[in-house]
């Protein structure tokens, strides 16, 4: 049987120091109670009806698209999951441009315009079961690069149990990323 990490998607409510960077991820301060020991992280854009979101995943494993691209997902998982977009009462589309984007939660981001942002911390175990998912309730996410190949940015968020995180970001596209992490638990 598949499991899967499931990311909530941006809009389901609403129907670093970037570029030259060579780590791929770094996160400051703990989330329940553990270090995240940021690997690596990746981006893609992800579209959905006529609209689409930025994703950004930071994981502590490393060459995570390789991983994701051969179907498997990790097992003793830590995950932050980024949605980034820009909302306008005409739709929902990926970030084009560098730019602060606020935290939003999923309760709170229906009534939101302009650059939203939201982040998930998910954990798995050796099976790949879920273990915990925290949602960040405040904060921002800070793109620094914008292209066709890359997010950059850094981040200051805190989570709704209370921990605070900041850190940075220089994620390649992965075409194999989704909302969803599933496939064979390695």
């Amino acid at each position: 049987m598949q499991k899967q990490i499931l990311v909530v998607l941006l809009l389901a409510c609403a129907a670093c120091r970037g570029g030259k960077s060579s780590k791929p991820a770094s996160v400051n301060g703990t989330i329940g109670g553990q270090p995240m020991d940021a690997q690596d992280s990746t981006s893609n854009i992800y579209s959905f009806d006529a609209d689409s979101e930025g994703l950004v995943y930071i994981m502590n494993v490393a060459s995570s698209c390789a991983m994701l691209t051969a179907g498997n997902q990790p097992s003793n998982a830590k995950v932050i999951a980024i949605q980034i977009a820009v909302k306008s009462a005409t739709g929902i589309s990926a970030p084009s441009a560098v730019g602060t984007y606020p935290m939003y939660t999923a309760a709170n981001v229906g009534g939101a315009s302009g650059n939203v942002a939201l982040a998930r911390y998910q954990t798995s175990d050796a099976t790949c079961n879920p273990t915990s998912d925290i949602e960040a309730s405040s904060g921002s996410v800070t793109l620094t690069r914008v292209d066709a190949t890359i997010y950059a940015g850094n981040f200051d968020m805190t989570f709704s149990n209370g921990d605070h995180v900041t850190g940075s970001f220089n994620a390649n596209r992965c075409d194999a990323l989704t909302p969803t992490i599933g496939g064979t638990c390695i």
